[in-house]
């Protein structure tokens, strides 16, 4: 596309950042918006701040006085307060950018060329990196299957047992630390202790920074009793080995701070997927043992693709058909509304895009306290209200039957406290009573939501059916 003269054509482009407390992080966000690749005359950025307490909006003002300000006056959300900024917006196209995060300079220009090579595609995704690079260290054994020797139906290849992995720095910090793959969900053993299992190969991924020990503490139980070898790398290279039985050990794991030059990225978001319950998952993000981490980079993240949604970390949208549908929905205070805004834009025929050039960090959950009671009570209402809107009545049925299974087994769960355990009743309360109040907050929003999805089905020209070719296996 070109301009008068057989100049490009470069369109405006409004950046709006949401800020709810995060003068933490708000900084270093807008200095790399500020140093953006792009010219200066066809990019603004507007942060939209939310009712702040810790002094965002005097810091924004006084060291960034090219940055737009705009007051909410209340924490009305995230839908109500990125659709603030939107409105107001002149470009066309508006980035949304997380206040936790940090662009690269040149992470515009892709998104904005893959915009222009289409006018059907609404919304291009940037690839969203976890800030902290990850470290690998690998623990090798041989496994057995303790359904070839008889033992029950467990068909799984059991490798060793780990219990902890515990971690310090020389100046006292603590690395952190997560299982990936490899590994099985948290089993307890037969003294009452909780453990993973390794399937012979499993991947625990560290990040920080700094000279530092990590200590796994680990077994290798087996029928016979017998005793298991086993080995540890760190970043590929053999740093230890040993044998282990079903008595604990500890194997320390030592961290000499030049390893860091190893560390590796991981992929939060690469666009995001369709999945058979209705829901969506950040493509990137992988589970092992009914825990998610962050895929490393690599190949497969490195080619533009079509995708089904976005991620509302960090997307640049086309402004004309935000509008037209609304924009965010404004029922939604805080999660699910970025994959409502792509069921509606993909019904009604908009692409959605991948674009791997466009690189942007992210302090993921940063500002936001993942697995709270207030997370949890947001992500399931507004997965069923998402449902209820946009799929068929028997998939969000059989939703609000597995929230009510799992409401049922925690009443159990919360009766067995008070009963036996009581140091266990106000963990179970702190999930028993979020879901409670998403399904009420679901049953209350019914009869609008029925008229939501009636107007949703007259005005989209994808119906649930439709939507089939873009489910990936979970």
């Amino acid at each position: 596309m070109t301009g008068c003269a057989g100049h490009p054509y470069i369109p405006a482009v409004s950046v709006v950042v949401l800020n709810f407390n995060g003068r933490d992080y708000l900084p270093a966000c807008l200095k790399s918006l500020i140093n953006t690749e792009y010219p200066e005359d066809k990019i603004d950025i507007t942060v939209v701040d939310n009712a702040s307490s810790d002094g965002s909006v005097e810091l924004v003002r006084q060291d960034f006085p090219e940055v737009n300000v705009l007051s909410s006056g209340a924490n009305l959300g995230f839908a109500v307060g990125n659709n603030i900024g939107i409105h107001k917006a002149a470009g066309e196209f508006v980035a949304l950018i997380n206040p936790d995060t940090e662009v690269t300079p040149g992470w515009l220009g892709p998104l904005v060329e893959t915009m222009k090579s289409s006018s059907n595609i609404a919304a291009v995704c940037p690839k969203l990196l976890l800030y902290e690079d990850r470290l690998a260290i690998h623990l090798h054994s041989a496994t057995f299957v303790p359904e070839e020797l008889g033992l029950g139906r467990d068909n799984r290849a059991l490798g060793l047992r780990v219990y902890s992995v515990r971690s310090s720095t020389k100046e006292g910090e603590v690395f952190e630390v997560e299982f990936r793959r490899g590994f099985g969900g948290v089993e307890v053993d037969e003294g009452g202790r909780e453990f993973r299992w390794t399937n012979g190969i499993g991947e625990i991924g560290i990040f920080g920074r700094g000279e530092g020990t990590v200590l796994i503490e680990l077994s290798a139980s087996r029928p016979d009793l017998s005793t298991v070898p086993f080995a540890v790398d760190l970043v590929g290279e053999k740093v230890g080995e040993g044998v282990a039985s079903s008595d604990l050990i500890t194997v320390p794991v030592q961290l000499p701070g030049s390893v860091w030059a190893s560390a590796r990225p991981v992929v939060q978001n690469a666009g995001s997927e369709l999945l058979p319950d209705g829901s969506s998952r950040d493509r990137g993000t992988l589970m092992t043992g009914g825990s998610p981490y962050a895929d490393w980079d690599g190949k497969q993240y490195e080619v533009p693709i079509d995708v089904f949604s976005l991620c509302g970390a960090g997307v640049l949208l086309r402004r004309g058909p935000l509008l037209e549908i609304g924009g965010l929905d404004e029922k939604i205070f805080m999660y699910y509304e970025d994959t409502d805004l792509a069921y509606r834009l993909r019904r009604r025929g908009w692409g959605i895009r991948f674009e791997p050039d466009s690189i942007i960090r992210h302090h993921h959950a940063a500002l936001a306290n993942e697995w709270s009671p207030f997370f949890l009570e947001q992500v399931t209402r507004n997965r069923l209200y998402v449902l209820l809107k946009h799929r068929s009545y028997p998939m969000f049925g059989r939703a609000v039957m597995y929230e009510l299974k799992n409401t049922s087994c925690l009443v159990l769960g919360l009766t067995r406290g008070f009963l036996l355990a009581r140091d266990r009743v106000r963990p179970t309360l702190s999930q028993l009573i979020p879901r409670l109040r998403a399904l009420v907050w679901v049953l209350w929003m019914i009869p609008s939501l029925l008229v939501a999805r009636n107007q949703e089905n007259q005005t989209a020209v994808l119906q649930d059916k439709d939507l089939a070719e873009w489910v990936v296996d979970p």
